[in-house]
């Protein structure tokens, strides 16, 4: 109608924006948009919601940016400026404004800035305690909202008592005051004036409410967190017939009679712990909501209340009897949950739309209303019911049947279009219908160990999430469920059939299947992958993985007699959630024990946009390797393979090739350097004698570990042309010497020859190797370093471990300025030190233990914080009497010395971008 007006030109709206802020209500959000969401279904709200946006484009005021939020003086300057507007209209042109000029000046006079005491409305707290602390109320006072904070409630109390015609009153305070319930009102005194319709009292700090105080206006009565004992003082009953709502949460009281409160409306005594008795609620036939929840009433009679609406009857431990109306037509939420009834006879509510009963485990009983019942939720976890009937619940959206060990029996409506959520755990079920539910999209049946049969009557073309694991089907039809996003089979140990059409799991971002389908375990997670935005440009998905684990059985449950070898795996399997027909086949392949290798290879060799393939416990390699055009990563471990297919030679993108104990592999791929993209190869194999030249040809391998390769005797004299490489590591080979060429790779970082027992020289131009940070020559023939080594002037690590056959370092050992770790152990031949190892002022570490080293340099205790490894007399001789500690003490400090020296390595070879 306002803005109606507003449209002609004899009228103008300005709007005046109270606690709120325009662009909140202009875009319908904030506080605005929450208080149009409780009434979403209203028609009323949509026409509200077209009005006050185009009210919100007009010019008007907005009170915390006019006169710094102060009320008084807001409304002040509205009525000035409105007045202005006014002067500029000829009153004589319409004669519904005779009169208005003088009216608004009245108003503007009756403001009365400075005597507050006589504002109808008073909100500012520090006029409020002026007026009551100098008891200056008066009868203009209509409205109080005031915050007590920590004042002296006795002063508001006396002074309410010349507000005579005070209607509403709003207090709440910070702190619930400890001494207050001991307070006593004199039986003259009045407290709370008789015209009081709103009543409202935060932490009310007294015991009850004077007896001079009749309430007869009384309709709105909120008290929460209050110490109320009981209502009224000495237990007084008094006549409240225009009460409708009253609110005593979480207060102290014991007893309650509400038998003088025909016309109540409103019930809420939530978190009342100590109320044990409610009288008279067969008096309160208006009642539409009651909420009685945390108390300890056992009993409740709600005969009378056949305008009920919504009953919270929750964490009412103690409750074993409940009396419900015989009609209660009106009842739409009713929530029961933790209570201790046994049973529960909703036949009168036939609009129930919402029942909780979770966590009722007394419950033995439930009788539900016949017909169409329009319930949409249903919450029945951890009942003992044995027979739940819910073919009358056509309406249902949600059901939840969490841990219900009891359960046998479970009766769904044919149809249940509306249902989107149904969970049923822990049951034993056998059986379970769930009729047409074509918008059910989250269904589990977790734990239901009994279960054999689930039928669905069509496809539920919306269920995107399905738990069926730890039960006893024996078929499972994905067919029926085409956009499922995780599907969670695991433990279903009797499963043999699962009918996958292709593409129905190419949604999928979850499966577990592990304990299922021949598989010890089976997981693909893309969960994350698939929340994040993928790059069409890219070959392969960010994160298509495959790790497949083969142990051999001896017998296939299955096929007791098929002669095949058999297998069982576990698979950790991710990929792009696009990607359709991989997940399929896989599955497929676990099946049965009685596994055909040569099809399982052709399965994985199959899978499309593949980056890493890591296969552990397999006889032979797939043959069709070269079918994963986007292979990154491959590691075979733990097999008897001979050879590698020479397929593996066409993999482009591949970067990284693992063959971890790899024991009887004789040979690599003579085509091997073909691998252009190689950055890594790690080889573990005891009777590998020789590599290809060919891997001379990697040019952008930057590590090559040869581990445990007991027969290796040479490495290729073109080493040197890898000229990326920053990492050469070799151990237990048959290697006398290096080739000279691998003095030219000038990336080098780590040298590590460790074990290598037949080694006896090494090349003389090694110091070439200017970016070299550790030399491991540990267990090698070796008689002398060449005086190069000294020009390694990056050089941390020099081990030299248990070369028995060395007798000398080279002078100049001191120009290695960065050294901090020198491992001269069990060295037998070696008799002295060179001196400038005094000058080493980087040195943490220094291990001449089992040496025949009789004396240190003198200087040497000049060096702060080095660790000296050796026998106890070589050290007392060098004057290190109070220093020496035990073998455990040494260990861990030196533990402490090897994670320093690595920590600085990971931090150089960020800094220098590898």
């Amino acid at each position: 109608m306002i803005m109606e007006c507003h449209k002609t030109t004899e009228h103008t709206a300005y709007p005046i924006f109270y606690d709120v802020e325009p662009t909140e209500v202009r875009k319908q959000s904030g506080a605005v948009g929450k208080a149009f969401a409780k009434h979403e279904n209203d028609e009323a709200a949509g026409k509200w919601k077209e009005v006050l946006k185009e009210a919100a484009d007009l010019a008007g005021w907005e009170l915390k940016n006019t006169a710094n939020g102060h009320e008084a003086k807001f409304i002040q300057k509205v009525i000035e400026e409105i007045s202005l507007q006014l002067r500029s209209i000829d009153f004589n042109a319409d004669e519904k404004l005779i009169g208005m000029e003088t009216r608004v000046k009245d108003a503007v006079s009756s403001l009365e800035i400075d005597k507050p005491q006589k504002h109808s409305r008073l909100w500012i707290d520090d006029e409020i305690k002026d007026i009551l602390a100098n008891d200056l109320g008066t009868k203009e006072t209509r409205y109080i909202r005031f915050q007590l904070g920590e004042g002296n409630f006795e002063i508001v109390l006396k002074g309410l008592r010349k507000m005579k015609k005070l209607r509403f009153l709003h207090m709440s305070q910070d702190i619930m005051h400890n001494f207050g319930g001991e307070w006593k009102y004199d039986n003259v005194g009045q407290y709370f004036p008789n015209a009081l319709q709103y009543l409202h009292w935060h932490k009310y700090p007294l015991w009850s409410l004077p007896n001079t105080f009749q309430a007869n206006n009384l309709v709105v009565l909120k008290m929460a967190e209050s110490k109320i004992v009981q209502l009224w003082e000495g237990g007084e009953r008094k006549v409240l017939n225009k009460l409708k709502i009253l609110d005593l949460s979480y207060s102290k009281l014991t007893t309650l009679d509400l038998g003088s409160s025909p016309n109540l409306e409103a019930l809420s005594l939530r978190g009342c712990r100590d109320l044990v008795q409610l009288h008279m609620l067969n008096g309160c036939p208006n009642l539409k909501s009651i909420n009685l929840s945390h108390s300890k009433l056992e009993t409740i009679d709600l005969h009378s209340c056949v305008n009920l609406e919504v009953l919270h009857l929750n964490e009412c431990n103690a409750l074993v009897e409940l009396h419900m109306p015989g009609k209660c037509q009106k009842l739409k939420s009713i929530d029961l949950s933790n209570s201790n009834l046994k049973t529960i006879d909703l036949h009168p509510a036939v609009n129930l739309e919402l029942l909780h009963l979770k966590d009722c485990n007394a419950l033995v009983e439930l009788r539900l209303p016949n017909g169409r019942l329009k319930l949409i939720s249903d919450n029945l976890s951890g009942s003992k019911l044995k027979t739940i009937d819910l073919h009358s619940c056509v309406n249902l959206e949600l059901l939840h049947l969490k841990y219900c060990p009891a359960l046998v029996e479970l009766h769904m409506p044919g149809k249940c279009l509306n249902l989107r959520s149904l969970t049923l755990t822990n049951s034993k079920l056998r059986t379970l219908h769930i009729g047409w539910t074509p918008n059910l999209e989250d269904l589990d049946l977790n734990n239901c160990y009994d279960l054999e049969d689930l039928h669905m009557a069509d496809k539920c073309l919306k269920l995107t999430s399905l738990n069926i694991s730890h039960s006893k089907l024996k078929t499972v039809d994905l067919g029926l469920t085409p956009n499922l996003k995780k599907l969670d089979l695991k433990e279903c140990k009797n499963l043999v059939q699962l009918h996958v059409p292709i593409g129905c799991l190419e949604n999928l971002v979850y499966l577990d299947v592990s304990g299922s389908l021949g598989f010890t375990s089976f997981l693909f997670d893309e969960r994350d992958a698939a929340s994040s935005i993928r790059d069409e440009s890219i070959e392969a998905g960010p994160l298509a993985e495959l790790h497949l684990i083969a142990e051999s059985i001896e017998r296939c449950p299955l096929h007791p007699d098929n002669t095949l070898r058999k297998f069982q795996f576990e698979c950790f399997y991710k990929d792009d959630p696009s990607v359709s027909g991989n997940l399929e086949k896989l599955i497929s392949e676990g099946l049965c024990a009685c596994t055909n290798l040569e099809t399982l290879s052709e399965s994985i060799c199959g899978l499309r946009r593949l980056k890493r393939l890591k296969l552990e416990g397999y006889l032979e390699a797939p043959k069709d390797l070269d079918k994963l055009e986007c292979l990154e990563e491959l590691c075979f471990s733990m097999t008897n393979m001979k050879h590698l297919p020479d397929s593996i030679c066409m993999l482009k993108h591949l970067e990284i090739l693992q063959l971890k104990r790899y024991w009887s592999l004789e040979k690599l791929p003579e085509d091997l350097g073909r691998l252009e993209r190689l950055k890594s190869l790690t080889l573990s194999s005891a009777k590998i004698k020789h590599l290809p030249d060919s891997i001379c040809m990697l040019k952008h391998l930057v590590s090559l570990e040869l581990t445990y390769c007991y027969f290796l005797e040479k490495l290729p004299e073109d080493l040197g042309q890898l000229e990326c490489l920053e990492k050469l590591f070799l151990s237990y080979a048959k290697i006398k010497h290096l080739p000279d060429s691998i003095c030219t790779l000038k990336r080098l970082r780590t040298l590590a020859l460790f074990r290598c027992c037949s080694l006896k020289t090494i090349p003389k131009d090694l110091g070439k190797l200017e970016l070299l940070v550790e030399l491991d020559l540990s267990s090698s023939m070796i008689k002398h370093l060449p005086d190069t080594i000294c020009m390694l002037k990056y050089l941390e690590c020099l081990g030299l471990d248990d070369c028995k056959l060395l007798e000398k370092l080279p002078e100049d050992l001191d120009q290695l300025e960065r050294l901090k770790w020198l491992d001269l152990g069990k060295c037998k031949l070696l008799q002295d030190i060179p001196i400038g190892i005094c000058k080493m002022k980087w040195l943490k570490w220094l291990n001449v233990a089992g040496t025949s080293i009789s004396c240190l340099p003198h200087d040497i205790c000049l060096l702060k914080g080095v660790f000296i490894s050796g026998s106890r007399d070589l050290l007392q001789s060098c004057g290190f009497t109070s220093e020496i500690q035990t073998f455990w003490k040494q260990l861990e400090q030196m533990r402490g010395i090897c994670k320093a020296i690595g920590k600085r390595r990971k931090r150089h070879r960020v800094l220098s971008g590898n």
